[in-house]
Formats: structure tokens, C-alpha cells, sequence
């Protein structure tokens, strides 16, 4: 019954979405909803995504065959392998349905890569292939008909505004059977790679911008964000900020709050902790978020390691005027007040939620006297006021260590290179 409902349903429009995005999830679950959302704000058509369209997930091939006008495939290193993915691309072939190719980070189709599939295959997957009605030749007639469709090209790393905006128009442009909307309902935000477009940011985002999807996720962020807060985000490149930490000390300085996005490996990575402890000198507020299932928190082992120079050395954090005993400091002042949660392959209802509850934690610091009465502040966020003063005590620890580092490289400029002094690592690491 659930099935026929879905066709009628189906049925009612002969193409009910002008775009349908094909993508593996685990390698592109966040970039197809990146993308959903650029192409929303130029497109008029509806746009299939399965996280949010799951009624019709028992129908996925005749949306693909006839109720798209057009199929948007994000080429990543397995695509082509995956059963579904090549179910779409075949329906969609042989019904002549639109096909437009986005390959990612040097991805795309070749001849080798067809060869190979028979071989990845399961014979399982070969039977739930038969059993919708899809034959791997029909599949590499299909993959050989794409050899011939123009491709557009996205390197995800760094998650570059200017390039992804860019990516985006051209697949508008290789569309076909949809409609314009020229106008822009809000920025998309600044570019990540510029520190002097940043104008006093009230609200300051840090996280893997290099990593594929880690990116495409903070950019996720960023937007919804933006759109229930009605404020521009900084949204910053640990890797670059790290290069002009003087800089960096000046963007924070008047941010009310940092969002941190939590991803896997990111703690290890010495850009991310350098900028973070330069976030922490700030009275800004430290908000958590944790992105990424994967992700894990700090266990014994991950201190020692820390501690042992293991992630990352004293040398490279001296060149950004801090230290790993601030580092850690940093990261227990972190980790004092229960992250938010923000699912980056859930469905758009999911997100809007976590969205809404970052809102309640971010908006009584931004607006303290002009809060809306439909978010309010969580339970939780409640409960961690009681470690205000373990926090505060961590933080002053912070500054204090900033104070003495910066005094000393102005007397190392001024007088020539002085020698470590261990009791000020003491004193950072007695403070928490």
C-alpha cells in the first residue's frame, strides 16, 4: 500500500524535481547537501535528496527514468562501484533523463574504472540489481555514455566559497528544464581564505576546512546558521589563520562566540589547536559541536600523547606564540560544557532542530537584551553554569601564559633568544 501511495503521489507531476543528486554517502553525504542547498537559492524546481526524500526511496529508479529533469551525479572515488549509484545513472540513461557529471578532487569516469566494476560487485548486489531491473550492461552502456558528457571539476579541499559557487552555476548551466530564481535570499558567507575580509565578526566558526566533507559540513553550518541568526559568520581556515596569528588575535578580540566543529583528527591538528588557543585568550564563549559520528573525545591516552609531542611539536606552536601546556589547557577548557550535536547525513528536519538548538546557546551571548521567545536556552546549557568557575580560573590560566610568551618574544626580539622556563608550564598545567 505504501508503495502504490508513493506512485500516485509521484504521478501527480510528471517531473516532480528539476534536480536529483546521485552521490555516495559516506564520501558525499555532506556536499550533496551542500549543494542542494546553492542550487535552492538559483532553482525553482524541487531538488531530490535521499536524506530528506526517504518516502520515495522504494521508487528512487522510475524518479530517476521520469520524475527528474535532470540527475546530478557527485563522482567520488566509489560512485561508480555503488550499487545504487549505478542504478540511478542506468534508469536515468536509458530513459534520456539529463545527466550532469560533478567530479570531485580528481575524481571522474574512465575506462579502467568500468572495466573494474564486475569485480567490486557482490553477487548479492548483482541480485538486487536484477531484481529492479537493472543489468550491468544497461549499467555500462550507461558509465560508457558518460564518457562524453561535459564534467564539472570541484576541489573540495578547503572548502573555497568562490570555487563551490562557481561549481554550482555551471551545473545550472548544463541543466536543462528548470527555471531561474536570480534572487539570493542571503550570503552565503565570506570566504574562509581571506582574514582581512573579516570586519569584527560577531560570531566565529573553527574547524577541518582542508578535509573534503569536514568542509562541505562547516559550510552546512554556516549557511542554516546564517539564516535563522541573520548575522555573517567568519568561518575560518585553521591552516591559513595560523600563518598570521597577529591577525587572528584581532578577529577574535570583539566575537561574542567560536564555534567549534568537532570532526575526526581534528584535535591532532596543530594549525586548529594554535588558532584555538588564540580563540580561548578572547572573551569569547567556547561552543562545541560535534559533527561527525567518528569523532572521539579525549581518553588518558589521547593526554599523553598530546603531552609527548606526539600529535604535534613545542617548536611548531612556539612559532604561533603558544605551548602545548596551553594547548591542553585549551582543549580541557573545551571539553567543561556539553557539546551541541549536529548530524551532517541527517535530513533536513534533523538539522534545522540542531540548528535551532545552536541557536538558543549562541543567541544569549550575541543579543543578551533581544532574545526571541521561541528559542530558548537549554537544559543543558543551564547545567554547565555551575562549572563557570572552574572555566574562568582555566581561562585566566590562558591568558596569563599568552601574556608571558608574547613579553618573551618581544625581550627575544629585542635582546636575542632566551632559554625555555619550565615553571611557566607548571603554573598553566596547576591551573586546571
Amino acid at each position: 500500500m505504501a508503495l502504490v501511495m508513493s506512485m500516485l503521489r509521484l504521478m501527480q507531476s510528471s517531473r516532480p524535481y528539476g534536480v536529483f543528486i546521485s552521490h555516495h554517502k559516506r564520501a558525499a553525504g555532506t556536499l550533496a547537501r551542500w549543494f542542494k542547498i546553492m542550487l535552492s537559492e538559483k532553482m525553482n524546481e524541487r531538488i531530490f535528496l535521499d536524506s530528506d526524500d526517504v518516502e520515495y526511496l522504494e521508487t528512487i529508479i522510475d524518479i530517476t527514468s521520469a520524475g527528474t529533469e535532470n540527475l546530478l551525479v557527485l563522482i567520488t572515488s566509489e560512485t561508480l562501484s555503488r550499487v545504487w549509484c549505478a542504478a540511478e545513472v542506468s534508469s536515468a540513461w536509458s530513459s534520456g533523463t539529463n545527466i550532469v557529471l560533478v567530479a570531485c578532487d580528481g575524481c571522474g569516469v574512465t575506462h579502467e574504472d568500468i572495466e573494474a566494476i564486475p569485480s567490486v560487485w557482490t553477487e548479492e548486489q548483482r541480485t538486487t540489481l536484477t531484481n529492479i531491473g537493472v543489468s550491468f550492461q544497461s549499467v555500462k552502456d550507461a558509465y560508457l555514455g558518460l564518457l562524453a558528457k561535459p564534467v564539472v571539476t570541484l576541489d573540495r579541499r578547503g572548502a573555497d566559497l568562490q570555487e563551490h559557487e562557481l561549481a554550482a552555476q555551471r551545473v545550472l548551466g548544463l541543466c536543462t528544464g528548470i527555471s531561474r530564481n536570480l534572487a539570493r535570499m542571503i550570503s552565503p558567507g565570506t570566504n574562509s581564505n581571506d582574514l582581512a575580509s573579516f570586519d569584527n565578526p560577531g560570531l566565529v566558526m573553527l574547524g577541518d576546512i582542508q578535509g573534503s566533507e569536514q568542509g562541505s559540513c562547516c559550510r552546512v553550518i554556516q549557511l542554516l546558521l546564517q539564516r535563522q541568526l541573520e548575522e555573517q559568520i567568519c568561518l575560518l581556515n585553521p591552516d591559513l589563520a595560523a600563518l598570521d596569528m597577529k591577525s587572528l588575535h584581532i578577529i577574535v578580540k570583539g566575537a561574542k562566540a567560536v564555534l567549534v566543529i568537532l570532526t575526526q583528527g581534528i584535535l591532532e591538528h596543530a594549525p586548529f589547536a594554535a588558532c584555538l588557543t588564540a580563540c580561548a585568550v578572547s572573551d569569547a564563549e567556547l561552543i562545541p559541536v560535534r559533527a561527525d559520528e567518528s569523532f572521539l573525545y579525549p581518553d588518558p591516552l589521547f593526554w599523553e600523547n598530546l603531552v609527548a609531542e606526539t600529535f604535534f611539536t613545542e617548536r611548531y606552536l612556539a612559532s604561533c606564540g603558544t605551548e602545548l601546556a596551553t594547548v591542553k589547557a585549551t582543549y580541557t577548557l573545551l571539553f567543561n560544557m556539553l557539546a551541541l550535536k549536529f548530524t551532517s547525513h541527517g535530513t533536513e528536519s534533523i538539522q534545522t532542530t540542531e540548528i535551532h538548538l545552536m541557536c538558543g546557546r549562541i543567541l544569549p551571548l550575541m543579543r543578551p537584551d533581544a532574545q526571541p521567545p521561541s528559542i530558548q536556552v537549554s537544559k543543558s546549557f543551564k547545567r554547565n553554569s555551575g562549572r563557570e568557575s572552574r572555566r574562568d580560573s582555566i581561562r585566566i590560566s590562558i591568558r596569563e601564559s599568552f601574556r608571558r610568551n608574547t613579553s618573551k618574544r618581544d625581550s627575544e626580539s629585542t635582546h636575542g633568544t632566551g632559554t625555555p622556563n619550565d615553571k611557566e608550564d607548571v603554573e598553566v598545567e596547576e591551573a586546571f
